[in-house]
């Protein structure tokens, strides 16, 4: 049995956010010819299964990086919560506070968004740093405002960090790349920090990452080749413990350079391709 291990945004998902027919076809091709299909992304995992329940997949999970897996039927296999160095987070917090960046904490009770009153305006500078103005601009806008505040329980003031809530993942948004620089100095060595978009940071638990949480995987599972596919830096790791690293044809330089070959982007149905290429051999 071969294992694929897929991203999703940039890499399974169009520029619409959605998996198209396309791909949903390759996936049951590959899972036909006796192989397994799993997800591998940074998102909470409610998030994902939305995703692949609107086309009727029902998949492996591993989520927020790595820190969370989960079964295609909804069991958690494994959990790896921050519990150390909460202090660092919580002047993380404090700078995110001031500057007034949305920020989302994801937690075993779910994931929670900061909604500061000047929200619209920070929706638009985000959307403003990649897209330059007219529709294309509230366009994304509209895309950021559902992925945070619409699948996250919104926080009107800062959220209180205590050691029993298994905080998963803390994740930063800004338009301002020197900015979420300097904060991602401030974690030091004392957590696996990576982006998944120039826009973004992530911050999980010393040695949370997509290649460990695939490691770990494929060491229960009967597994004669594995294989990984993405676009972002946060997608490197994995790329290091598989058989076979496929890179987007939309991916980020050094994701390109980590992978043995490429294949079409995102909004050609990049992964069918690759999935396609594989069968064949």
């Amino acid at each position: 049995m071969k294992v694929f291990f897929a991203d999703l945004d940039g890499t399974l998902l169009n520029r619409d956010k959605h998996i198209s027919v396309g791909n949903v076809a390759a996936i049951k091709r590959w899972q036909q010819a006796g192989n397994q299909f799993v997800i591998a992304s940074g998102r909470y995992v409610t998030d994902v299964q939305q995703l692949l329940a609107a086309v009727e997949l029902s998949l492996p999970i591993i989520g927020l990086n790595g820190a969370l897996t989960m079964t295609e039927n909804g069991r958690v296999v494994s959990t790896l919560p921050l519990q150390q160095n909460l202090a660092t987070i919580q002047a993380i917090q404090d700078q995110c506070e001031q500057a007034h960046f949305i920020y989302l904490i994801y937690t075993r009770h779910g994931s929670f968004v900061r909604q500061y009153p000047d929200m619209m305006t920070n929706l638009d500078r985000l959307a403003g740093a990649s897209t330059a103005s007219g529709a294309p601009r509230l366009k994304k806008m509209q895309f950021y405002f559902h992925q945070f505040y619409q699948k996250s329980q919104p926080l009107s003031q800062a959220f209180q960090l205590a050691d029993d809530d298994a905080l998963l993942k803390f994740e930063i948004f800004s338009e301002q790349p020197e900015k979420l620089a300097t904060l991602r100095q401030m974690c030091g060595d004392n957590f696996e920090v990576t982006q998944s978009s120039p826009r973004n940071t992530e911050i999980t638990a010393v040695g949370v990452n997509k290649g460990l949480a695939v490691k770990n995987y494929l060491l229960h599972g009967d597994c004669d080749e594995s294989i990984a596919i993405g676009d972002g830096l946060n997608d490197i790791s994995m790329f290091k413990v598989v058989d076979q690293a496929i890179a987007m044809h939309n991916a980020v330089p050094a994701n390109q350079q980590a992978a043995d070959w490429l294949t079409g982007d995102n909004d050609a149905d990049g992964v069918a391709q690759a999935i396609d290429r594989i069968l064949a051999e």
